[in-house]
């Protein structure tokens, strides 16, 4: 029995880093998302040989997956969540942007990691205007590293989106869980960073069509209230939840009633991404 569950580990374990190999656009891409898809179940920061020699051999690796046309993508491949974004977004589909039934004039990344999402976007919708917010440090430079390398029309503003303009205490050197702390105490790792009012700034901008990704590690139960009332009439939002039923169906129920049809894309334990679009049906691409 032992040796039956080890072969289904091994067999699965196998099938991930193909299917991360299948993601190249050219055979040495292919062979590097090979790499990416061993260190997602091997991932090299731990202290172990293989991770050491992994290090060693791959610092930094940048390739050119299918998805994103032509473009470059940087990430460390001892970093956890560079590897499970990668995942999310290359293999599990989670922002699927054909889904998008217009072409916006304003493409918003809140929560922008290290850029994966605004690669994505920018080759769908090359000339889109595109704001990336992010604000721990660690991550502006692998976002600015996107940027640069791929001469994209991109701008990024180092900062938490918010309901409110001022400065808070952020949770930074999380990867992809950094957040904006709530809660007195939990100071662990902080640091000051500005915010920015969501729905201000979309508000003055006033996009006739808009494209926003909202991952802010839960903050989306404030932010969403706070914006739903200045999203354009064309506007497909991605989101993400992290309460279960109690923060997804308020959410949801609220982006319904605004006209937004509202669809779960991925469940996992607590966490939901989902959704939500809402199109006149006159600027369609």
């Amino acid at each position: 029995m032992q040796w039956f569950d080890w072969i289904r580990r091994a067999g699965r374990r196998l099938r991930k880093i193909t299917a991360f190999g299948r993601t190249g656009l050219a055979i040495p891409d292919k062979l590097k998302m090979l790499v990416i898809g061993y260190a997602r179940g091997h991932n090299f920061g731990s202290n172990d040989v293989i991770s050491r020699v992994g290090r060693t051999l791959f610092p930094e690796i940048a390739v050119r997956p299918s998805s994103l046309g032509g473009l470059t993508l940087h990430l460390d491949p001892s970093d956890l969540s560079h590897l499970a974004v990668a995942d999310e977004i290359l293999l599990q589909k989670v922002y699927d942007l054909g889904l998008v039934p217009f072409t916006p004039d304003l493409i918003l990344d809140c929560g922008a990691h290290i850029g994966m999402f605004t690669l994505l976007a920018a080759t769908r919708f090359p000339k889109s205007r595109l704001v990336a917010f992010e604000p721990d440090p660690e991550n502006c430079r692998w976002i600015e590293k996107q940027i640069c390398a791929n001469r994209l029309q991109a701008e990024l503003l180092s900062v938490a989106v918010s309901t409110h303009e001022g400065k808070a205490l952020f949770q930074a050197g999380r990867g992809c869980g950094g957040a904006l702390i709530e809660e007195p105490g939990q100071t662990h790792d902080a640091i000051t960073v500005n915010t920015l009012d969501l729905g201000t700034f979309i508000g003055t901008l006033r996009p006739q069509r808009l494209l926003l990704k909202l991952d802010v590690e839960g903050a989306e139960e404030k932010l969403l209230p706070a914006i739903v009332d200045v999203l354009p009439q064309d506007c497909v939002l991605f989101f993400e939840t992290h309460r279960g039923e109690q923060s997804w169906q308020p959410l949801s129920a609220l982006l319904r009633e605004h006209g937004l049809a509202v669809t779960p894309i991925r469940q996992r334990d607590v966490y939901t991404d989902g959704v939500a679009i809402r199109s006149s049906g006159s600027n369609t691409r």
